[in-house]
């Protein structure tokens, strides 16, 4: 067994053996009841192996069928987190539309009040001829070419009137349709919100589901969190952390098994979450091996429902340039794995808050940041649209989500890897 595994489910059967071996050969021989008395142990010793044999395959049954639960769990997680990011793209449009909407009536009550202006002058005017008989207009001092101009402008302004007065009513049926299609718009949000409420909440129960069965590895993950803080604390830059990985993980590849007699080394030896464990292989076995990466571009699923706000090589601020995107969120948008991989750290990391990085392998590396939660642990292995946490819930605005593509340490554009729409395909 490589330096730095986990022991597995049959390292307790090799101790045995070991132990029972030890006491064979320091059994006393002495005296006439020597050989019965060591038949006696012996038989003992073998039962006890026989135990230890029988309890090493049940754990390993055990953690072949925790293995199978968690991938069924992950490919269930992928189905729902598509269904659940089809439901925020289908309230988030209706809430453009409603905005729309909004915005449509507002400016058809300001042309029907102008109207009504208007009209209301025009009214006024006529009601003032109106009030004057015909017999007065003969008394006016006025020539009777004005009287007759004033005849013919008053002719003339009654089919404008009438004119005014149709595009008075056309207006307000255009206001009761909007009126109508915004309270349609209101009631499937209303559904649509709802909806996406309850697949949230089947999405966490899932989620701890999962996190349930992975505190079968609880010692694995916890040695991978110190690992990573480790890194963290002595990594100055993105770059360095990745450099510091990727070290460690050449260092467990290149070390030589030790003796087959040997003890296992102790898990704390070295970070086991970039060493092949015995449950890292079972994930493997369990989900199948990691498409490649190279083949996926333009084709990676897009890690949230949002809007791109910054794009890579931008200047945000004075001297700098993007090395990444930023999306603009819903609040508790679900974010979700771009491709297949494993999470290789998660935590805090200076400048970039809560930091999330997979590894899809061939010196790819994906960088979340911005996440108000995080759902997933170190060495877990993730299928692309796996949901791994979600955005902030509250705050001001809307929350921003910072996606980094790596190959071998140097930032490339994501943009041309992800999908022109994302899907909800399950794969590695």
């Amino acid at each position: 067994m490589p330096d730095g595994r986990a022991p597995g489910p049959g390292a307790g059967a090799s101790a045995c053996a070991a132990l029972a071996l030890a006491l064979i050969l320091s059994a006393p021989l002495a005296g006439g009841a020597a050989p019965a008395q060591a038949e006696t142990k012996i038989k003992a010793i073998e039962r006890a192996m026989e135990n230890q044999r029988s309890r090493a395959d049940a754990l390993a049954r055990e953690a072949d069928g925790i293995a199978r639960q968690t991938a069924a769990l992950s490919r269930t997680l992928v189905d729902l987190a598509g269904e659940a990011r089809s439901l925020e793209r289908r309230t988030a449009d209706l809430r453009a539309r409603l905005a729309a909407i909004g915005k449509l009536r507002r400016a058809k009550q300001e042309d029907l009040r102008r109207e009504r202006a208007r009209l209301a002058k025009l009214l006024g005017a006529l009601q003032r001829i109106a009030r004057n008989p015909p017999e007065a207009v003969l008394a006016y001092s006025s020539s009777p070419q004005d009287t007759l101009r004033s005849a013919l402008l008053l002719r003339s302004i009654l089919p404008h009137m009438e004119a005014q007065a149709g595009a008075l009513r056309s207006e307000l049926q255009a206001l009761r349709r909007l009126r109508n299609a915004a309270a349609r718009r209101q009631a499937a949000l209303a559904k649509a919100a709802a909806r996406l409420a309850a697949k949230r909440r089947k999405l966490d129960r899932l989620v701890a589901q999962k996190k349930q069965l992975a505190r079968a590895t609880w010692g694995e993950q916890r040695r991978a969190k110190v690992a990573g803080a480790r890194l963290a604390a002595t990594a100055k830059s993105l770059r360095g952390l990745l450099r510091r990985i990727e070290k460690d993980r050449r260092k467990l590849r290149v070390k030589p098994p030790p003796p087959a007699m040997a003890i296992p080394p102790s898990p704390s030896t070295a970070p086991e979450y970039l060493g092949e464990t015995p449950a890292k292989v079972r994930r493997q076995l369990a989900l199948g091996p990691i498409p490649s990466i190279r083949g996926a571009r333009g084709r990676l699923t897009s890690p949230v429902v949002g809007r791109l706000v910054g794009r890579f090589g931008a200047r945000p601020t004075m001297g700098t340039r993007a090395k990444g995107l930023s999306f603009a969120t819903a609040p508790g948008a679900r974010v979700v794995a771009p491709h297949g991989g494993y999470v290789v750290f998660a935590g805090p990391f200076r400048g970039y808050g809560w930091l999330l990085i997979i590894d899809h392998g061939e010196g790819y590396h994906t960088l979340l940041a911005g996440l108000g939660r995080i759902d997933v642990a170190v060495n877990q292995r993730l299928l692309a649209g796996e949901p791994i946490g979600i955005m902030a819930l509250s705050g001001k605005g809307n929350p921003r989500l910072y996606l980094e593509l790596r190959r071998n340490g140097r930032p490339v554009d994501p943009l041309p890897w992800l999908a022109a729409a994302p899907t909800n395909k399950v794969s590695g």
